[in-house]
């Protein structure tokens, strides 16, 4: 889902862009494109930390107390120090 998500912001933002002035996609179409992309990380984030932990309990715990929150996520896989993801 992840992939997809991000697959269809890159599509929005194209769109976006060769549209070049019509306001109408600008105006709303950018903030589509900007949540696909968003969400498209909140997802891999979410399976990165299904990856390091074993137990349902603590990825319930984890996703509770990170809610939707990219950093808090983001702080919450890189503590377990796994080293899937490089600098």
């Amino acid at each position: 889902m992840a992939n997809e998500y991000s697959q269809y912001g890159e599509l929005v933002f194209k769109e976006v862009i060769v549209s070049s002035h019509d306001n109408r996609k600008s105006d709303t179409w950018f903030l589509t494109g900007i949540f696909l992309m968003r969400q498209s990380l909140e997802l891999w984030l979410k399976a990165l930390i299904c990856r390091i932990c074993n137990r349902k309990l603590d990825i319930q715990k984890n996703f509770e107390d990170s809610c939707h929150n990219l950093l808090k996520l983001f702080l919450s896989y890189n503590q377990r120090n796994e080293i899937y993801l490089s600098n």
